[in-house]
């Protein structure tokens, strides 16, 4: 009973980041200038109740997630998790009354062979081990360094470039 409880609720985390993400798409596309991510706009959107919903929803969601994971692996968890844009391509479909195109359908069926593949030949769970800090900290500090990196190199890039960064 638990492994279907942590499906369940793995999916259901990753349902309300779909609903988080098209919330909070919705409300930037409505925003003047919202193709250039600047503090301005930051702000302008944390008064929109539509962007503040979708923050709701998201924190919801890693609720959610925590739930599943209290009850089972990570590598469970995680790829059932990553699987919003399953949920998030026909909201976006629906919201925009819009059919899916070929391209994304490709992309879901994809997306749900590589974690269906990857659930295949998860192996069992051994016994929880959590890593000291020690162990972690230092990816971390590196993880978060790069990411200050790239967002600062993308607020003074332009066009594909900055969108990649």
């Amino acid at each position: 009973m638990a492994t279907g409880f942590v499906v369940l609720t793995a999916l259901l985390a990753a349902l309300c980041f779909a609903v988080a993400a098209v919330l909070q798409q919705e409300a930037a596309g409505a925003e003047p200038g919202a193709e250039s991510l600047r503090p301005r706009l930051l702000l302008r959107l944390a008064r929109r109740p539509l962007w503040l919903a979708g923050i709701a929803v998201a924190a919801l969601s890693y609720g959610i997630q925590g739930a599943a994971l209290a009850f089972g692996p990570l590598v469970l968890v995680q790829p059932l998790a990553a699987t919003d844009l399953l949920f998030a391509l026909p909201l976006v479909a629906w919201r925009h009354r819009m059919l899916l195109t070929r391209t994304d359908a490709v992309g879901a069926v994809c997306t749900a062979a590589g974690v269906a593949a990857f659930l295949a030949v998860l192996p069992s769970p051994g016994p929880a081990r959590v890593p000291p800090a020690s162990a972690w900290l230092p990816p971390a500090a590196a993880a978060t360094a790069l990411a200050a990196v790239l967002v600062a190199a993308g607020l003074r890039g332009g066009g594909r470039a900055r969108t990649l960064l």
